[in-house]
Parts: structure tokens; C-alpha cells; sequence
């Protein structure tokens, strides 16, 4: 039975990352970067290279345990309120923590790698299963 690309877009997983303060969790969709998106990511450097993971983490990313207070970085004035949640917008990410975004970033990478050593149980899980249809569940 054939398998629609567009019900694979709507597969969701889920990662933990780990930072000082504890962890993350990110919900995010692995079937939607395509290999246009990996061809611009690999020649992309200096402030493009951001700019793709921006852009990409916006694509991916669904839903995070990320809130605010975020800050300009220019003048310091509040982006988003605190307690209110951080969304993906590359607008806004460029005010966070480049070193906590790579992190997050890199851990979903991982976990997209299709023979991944991740144990389910301590990072990702799917949220969303097929069934023998290929339906999402």
C-alpha cells in the first residue's frame, strides 16, 4: 500500500534535552526537512549558518517547554512576558541563548537519524504511530 509523504509530515516526536536548569522538552515533526533543507544548512556559514538553524527550528519544532522572559539583546526590553510561552519564530530566537538552541537543535538531528543509538526511553518517543494503513494514530 502506498505511503503519503503528507501523513509522514504529520508525524510528531519528542526529545528531552538536558540544560543546567533541567529539561526541555520539544515535540517536533522529523519527516519535514528535506534534503533542500540539509543542502542549504551544509553550505550556509558565519551568519547564514544561524539563520538556517532559525528557520529550521521553526519548521520542526511543534511545541517546547520553553517560556519567557526573553529579552532584546540590543536594548533589553522584553520580547515575550515572563511565564508566557517562547514560540519558534526566528524573530524571537535570535534574542536566546545560541549555545541552548544548538543544544536542542542538535538533539533533534540526532534523534531524525534513521539508525540512531538514542534509547527511546531516555530521548525521543513517538507521539504519533501509524497504523497499518498508514494512517497517523
Amino acid at each position: 500500500m502506498p505511503v503519503r509523504v503528507a501523513d509522514l509530515a504529520k508525524e510528531r516526536r519528542e526529545v528531552l534535552v538536558n540544560t543546567p536548569l533541567g529539561q526541555v522538552r520539544v515535540s517536533y515533526r522529523p519527516n519535514v526537512r528535506t534534503p533542500a533543507d540539509e543542502a542549504r544548512m551544509a553550505q550556509a556559514t558565519g551568519e547564514d549558518a544561524y539563520r538556517e538553524m532559525l528557520e529550521s527550528m521553526q519548521k520542526l519544532v511543534v511545541d517546547w517547554e520553553l517560556v519567557g522572559p526573553v529579552y532584546d539583546a540590543e536594548d533589553g526590553s522584553i520580547i515575550i512576558a515572563e511565564d508566557e510561552p517562547v514560540p519558534t519564530k526566528p524573530e524571537v530566537l535570535q534574542h536566546i541563548s545560541s549555545t541552548l538552541l544548538s543544544m536542542i537543535f542538535q538533539e533533534m538531528l540526532e534523534d531524525m537519524r534513521p539508525n540512531s543509538q538514542k534509547n527511546p526511553s531516555k530521548g525521543s518517543q513517538r507521539l504519533y504511530a501509524m497504523d497499518s494503513k498508514g494512517s497517523l494514530g
